[in-house]
């Protein structure tokens, strides 16, 4: 008798601590809704950081990689005019913006212009390759025409080209490819 009271005892104590422990642990297993929120709001907010990181850097990347596209073209020019031993001429055609970006014209001519004249080639900076950017400037000696001697030396002596790209929250980035009188082409 005693032994089955002991039982009885035992059995009630272990179904209660039981109970408890189960009690406590529905309690406490999971996220409230508030921490949930809060994580979700965390994320949000870093998402929203990096998307606008990667948008400037995919318009910088473009824009170098215009710059860099420039800078080789002026030299396949430069090259193209000592190997066929005449003149090669670069005809830039600035765009005010964004929305017209310009586009530039190498070719062999002896004279101020590419019209008529054997085209190199042409590159219009509103492809996709180089959308957000624009050539917003050229200024070589007053002209807006680089040329290059058979020599593969400039016919006038410097200058320079800018290309621009907007970036996120409004302000411009800029590249600017410069000319040498000795015909060295940089890019800053």
């Amino acid at each position: 008798m005693r032994l089955n009271r002991f039982q009885t005892l035992l059995s009630k104590f272990m179904n209660s601590k039981l109970q408890e422990q189960k009690g406590n642990l529905s309690k406490s297993s999971g996220f409230t809704l508030t921490e949930i929120m809060i994580t979700v709001a965390i994320i949000g907010v870093l998402s929203g950081l990096a998307v606008y990181g990667l948008d400037n850097l995919v318009n910088r990347s473009r824009l170098n990689s215009a710059a860099q596209q420039l800078r080789g073209d002026m030299q396949r020019c430069k090259m193209a005019a000592v190997r066929n031993n005449t003149d090669c001429l670069l005809e830039f055609e600035p765009g005010p913006d964004v929305d017209n970006p310009g586009s530039y014209t190498a070719c062999f001519s002896g004279d101020s212009t590419c019209a008529g004249d054997a085209i190199i080639l042409t590159v219009d900076l509103g492809n996709n390759d180089y959308a957000g950017v624009w050539l917003d400037d050229a200024d070589f000696s007053g002209s807006e025409v680089f040329s290059f001697t058979s020599k593969g030396l400039p016919r006038n002596s410097t200058g320079f080209a800018v290309l621009k790209s907007v970036q996120s929250g409004g302000s411009d980035r800029v590249r600017t490819i410069n000319a040498s009188m000795t015909g060295t082409i940089s890019i800053e």
